[in-house]
């Protein structure tokens, strides 16, 4: 099974996994070990598999919202012996630990088993209805708008930066405009533009599901703000009706 893997450059370097993986035909992926550069990096390569130190930073609170915004990714965690007690298994759904010292080989081996047995397989559909590009997709804006990465990357970064509080002008927009190389004001009007064109089209029980009621009223348009920041609530709020649920 070829599979993309997403791993952080300090843990890929000290295994010389890239060349390993890349040689058994996988496709790798590489990311600063720091939460909101994994995120970015998550959010461009959607891989099968993702592969992290113990001892990355905040990494307790990053892969459950990995997990809770695009879906269960069969996740690998390398680790020190002294570290395994704090890593929450089920919270940060970690399917595998390797404990250190082991060998790139050890992870190919691991990931051969797994893939064999299915365990590796991610299933994209059972996520994707209450993703951001699953939302997005029943609100009736399709890939084809400039607007839709902005609006898939603009929500994800309110949600992984806990809300409303967050800045679109002076945080969120220049940030996305320089991931694009556009400019704040293009990475707005791009998104004013996805939302103008699709908004009237927008089925009205998806409208009353995201944005409530209120926005049904006859002429209503919502705003670039109140748009993102109705559907990033929604999906923090429906994320955690979703890990509650699992702990029963």
């Amino acid at each position: 099974m070829i599979t993309k893997i997403l791993i952080g450059e300090q843990l890929c370097r000290t295994l010389d996994l890239k060349r390993v993986l890349e040689e058994e035909g996988h496709i790798v992926c590489l990311s600063a070990e720091e939460p909101f550069a994994m995120l970015e990096r998550y959010a461009e390569c959607r891989p099968n598999i993702l592969i992290v130190s113990a001892l990355m930073k905040d990494r307790h609170t990053l892969l459950p919202h990995i997990n809770k915004t695009f879906g269960h990714t069969y996740t690998i965690i390398v680790s020190p012996a002294q570290a395994i007690n704090g890593i929450d298994i089920a919270g940060e759904g970690v399917d595998r630990i390797l404990t250190e010292p082991c060998t790139a080989e050890d992870i190919c081996k691991l990931i051969r088993s797994d893939s064999k047995s299915g365990r590796v397989e991610r299933n994209f559909s059972d996520s994707e209805n209450e993703s951001i590009a699953g939302v997005l997709k029943k609100l009736g804006v399709a890939p084809n708008y400039t607007g839709y990465k902005y609006l898939i990357d603009t929500v994800d970064l309110i949600v992984a930066k806990g809300g409303d509080t967050v800045s679109l002008t002076k945080l969120i927009y220049p940030a996305i405009g320089q991931k694009y190389n556009v400019t704040a004001n293009s990475v707005e009007r791009s998104i004013r533009t996805a939302i103008r064109n699709t908004w009237h089209n927008s089925p009205e029980s998806e409208i009353m599901k995201y944005f409530g009621v209120y926005a049904l009223t006859p002429g209503f348009k919502p705003s670039n703000s109140r748009y993102v920041y109705a559907l990033a609530d929604y999906l923090r709020n429906h994320s955690r009706s979703s890990a509650e649920t699992l702990k029963i």
